[in-house]
């Protein structure tokens, strides 16, 4: 299940607190599969354990000019360059 908060004015902090109070909920209906070495489990295996993905996008003007020293920025971070709309569209 993804769940996506809506809103660009809330910061990290009260983004989170809303998708644990909605986890939580869930939770009380549908029971999360846990295994006790592994964590959380999904039908991902990059996501074992919290099994919690935040990504975070930004638009960077000046830097997306030079791909080059774009994708050198982000590999030294360990860092993807996505696109502005997210997983699977144009950097």
């Amino acid at each position: 299940m993804r769940r996506r908060p809506a809103g660009r004015t809330q910061g990290l902090q009260q983004v989170y607190k809303r998708l644990g109070t909605a986890d939580n909920e869930i939770e009380k209906k549908i029971p999360f599969s846990h295994h006790d070495r592994l964590g959380f489990l999904t039908f991902c295996p990059t996501n074992l354990g919290t099994t919690v993905r935040a990504p975070v996008h930004i638009k960077l003007r000046k830097l997306d000019a030079a791909e080059k020293k774009l994708e050198e920025v982000a590999s030294k971070y360990h860092l993807q360059v996505r696109g502005t709309r997210g997983e699977h569209t144009e950097a």
